[in-house]
Order: structure tokens, then sequence, then C-alpha cells
């Protein structure tokens, strides 16, 4: 009998980001001797992007989106102090599905980010869920934010019988806090995803985009939105490069297309701005990163398709994962990773910019030298998983 894993904690893979994990996680583990099925927000964006046969069946989560429920969730939440209501009220098939597994099952969170941008009180939910029915359940391929690490994150986290760090970062914060789990440091999964054709042509010299709504903070942060324009101007005045906007998730409400698209329009009159479509596979925007001379980003799994194919990339960090990812790759994240709180609308990006271009093949020999070895650890999760059962 198959081994089966239950993969939870996933939005959709309208975020490619999260496509990558599932693809690269099931790779990993392998298909043959084991079965995956997974819990989603988006049932119909994980049908038209997962390979077939990779998940034998996919459970809807029902996370609403009526605003007026969400307003009402969100008041509850204020006046009661319950940390819970939305899970609660929005996550009662994942219950009924867990009812239906056997009971060797083995849970696993893949969503690599909900412990590093603010406390997960829905996934603290599930997870009692999980454990009151008697599953394992293993943490896989995360970030950590020491900054949230109180009491009952560290209850939570402790009930993982298996965590696996992504970044140092993560795996310093975690130890000696731990009693239970077993904490492993890997590298994300993702970067042993190989690049698949996407079929698009990227012009030389073209200088690889990806801009989201989650540094502009839905539009209200306009100084990083003038700093990013501040970038292409000077890109497209000063230099003679190209420009390829790169959306890489492309939720309702959480766009990057949508945040990209006013970009595209003010400047495409310049005859050297393109922007890509929203059809495009994580394999395939590989692919597409690939051909860019530079990427500058904001999506960690952009950066990563990135760095996996050694192209030089500053990241517009947000959390820790960005500037983990960096410091494991070289030894600082100065020069590759710029905070969006360090972006006041002048010419910050625009600086950092140039001096990754000056040193740009540096570091790309640097990510050439060191990348098979880094993506190698990546399997030490899987390993880590054999073993513990």
């Amino acid at each position: 009998m198959k081994k089966r894993y239950y993969m939870y904690g996933h939005g959709g893979c309208n975020n490619h980001g999260c496509e990558a994990i599932v693809v690269s996680s099931v790779n990993m583990i392998g298909k043959e001797d084991n079965e995956f099925v997974l819990s989603s927000l988006e049932k119909a964006a994980d049908d038209r992007f997962l390979p077939k046969g990779t998940i034998k069946e996919i459970y809807p989560d029902s996370y609403t989106k009526n605003k007026f429920l969400r307003k009402i969730y969100g008041a509850w939440r204020k006046f009661f102090k319950d940390e819970e209501i939305v899970a609660r009220k929005t996550y009662p098939n994942f219950k009924k599905s867990i009812q239906k597994q056997p009971k060797d099952t083995v849970f696993m969170s893949i969503g690599g980010d909900n412990y590093c941008c603010e406390t997960p009180a829905w996934l603290y939910y599930s997870n009692r869920l999980i454990d009151k029915a008697g599953f394992k359940r293993v943490l896989w391929g995360c970030s950590v934010d020491a900054a949230f690490l109180n009491d009952a994150m560290i209850a939570d986290l402790d009930g993982y019988a298996l965590i696996t760090a992504r970044e140092e970062e993560t795996f310093n914060a975690l130890s000696g806090k731990l009693k239970n789990a077993k904490v492993v440091r890997v590298s994300d999964p993702a970067f042993t995803i190989q690049k698949e054709d996407s079929k698009f042509e990227v012009e030389p010299n073209t200088v690889g985009i990806n801009f989201s709504p989650i540094v502009t903070q839905g539009g209200k942060n306009a100084d990083v939105l003038k700093s990013v324009q501040n970038l292409i101007e000077y890109i497209l005045n000063d230099t003679e490069k190209n420009i390829l906007f790169i959306p890489h998730v492309n939720f309702d409400g959480n766009s990057d297309y949508a945040c990209m698209k006013p970009l595209f329009d003010q400047y495409v009159h310049t005859g050297r701005v393109k922007i890509i479509g929203t059809d495009y596979k994580y394999a395939q925007l590989r692919d597409i990163i690939s051909k860019c001379e530079m990427l500058i980003c904001a999506r960690t799994h952009s950066s990563i398709s990135a760095y996996a194919m050694c192209v030089p990339t500053l990241v517009i960090g947000y959390s820790i994962k960005s500037v983990g990812i960096a410091r494991d790759l070289f030894g600082t994240e100065q020069g590759y990773v710029i905070s969006m709180k360090d972006m006041h609308g002048k010419d910050e990006l625009t600086q950092a910019y140039r001096a990754l271009d000056d040193k740009k093949e540096e570091v790309r020999a640097h990510l050439q030298e060191i990348m098979p070895e880094y993506v190698e650890n990546a399997y030490t999760a899987a390993k880590a998983l054999k073993e513990l059962l």
C-alpha cells in the first residue's frame, strides 16, 4: 500500500511559488511508492497548472471572497480577541477531509512563509485538528521569523515531527527552542525544478522585473512604486537595456500582473518594454527568467528561479526569507536584498541595481560554482522524511 501525504497550507497555483513547492516536493519524495493529496484554496488553478497525475485528489477549501463576511469576521476577531474565527468559519472542508485519510497519512504543511510574515492563527487551528485526529505532521521548506516566535508559536511548531528549514536564519531561530520537533537545514525544494521551454523569446540585454502588491501594500506604499518607476526610467533613459515584466502571483486582489500592467502601459511607447501573460507554469517562468540578463523581483520563488539559473538578482525584500536565502548564497544580504522599508521614493533601488550591474559577471560565476551543491541540499528534506517514517 502506498504511503499517503496530505499537503495543506496551500493557497493555489495562481501563486506559482505554491505550484513550485507542490511539484518539486512530489518529485523529490517520489510518486512510485507514494500518493499525494492536497487541500487548496483554488482548486481550479491547481487543475490548470499541476501536471496530470501529480496529485491523487484535491480537496477544495472555502476561504470566502465575500467582503462583507470578511469584515464581520475581522470585527469579531478584534472585539472578542478570537484569532481563529476566520479558520473556523472558512475552512470547514479541511476538517471534513481529515476524517477521510488513512491512519498512517503524513500531513505536510507546505506554505513556506506561513510563519514568517504574521501570526498564523488559522494554521494553529488546522494543526490542532490534525493532532486531535492522531496524525503525524511535518513543516516543509519553511521560513520562520524569530520576531514572531512567542510561546504560542513555539508550542505549535513543537507539534511537528519534522521541520525542514530552508535557510540558516530559520534553522538558527529554532535551534534550542523545540523539545520534540526535529529541525533539518535544507534548500527550498523549488531549486530542484528543471526549466521548461516557454516558447517566449526574450530579447538580448533584457532586465526582468517582478513587482508585486505585497511590497506596495496594495497601493498604499507610494514610495516603493516611485522607486521602481525611477529605476525603470533610469534603465530606459541611461542604458540600452530592455525591460520585461514577469508576473509570478496572480490572485484576485493580489495580482502581480494587475500591479505591473499600469507600469507597462506607462512605458510601452518606448518600444523597449514588454509584459508576459498569466498562462505560464512555474517551470516555464523559470525558462523566461533564465533568458534575462538580470532580475529585479519581489516574489521569493521568482528569485529562486533566477538563482537556480545563475541570473544576478536584486530582491525587494519584505520578510526574513529573502534575507536568509541571500545570506546562504552570498554570505550577506547587502547588495542582494533591498528592504521595501528602505525605499523612500528616491534612487535607493536604482543605486542598488547599478551596484549589482557592475559586478553581475562575478555574481553569475559565483552562482555557477555553488549552485549544484546548493540544489543537492534540497534533497536532504526527502531523506529526513524517509528516516522519520
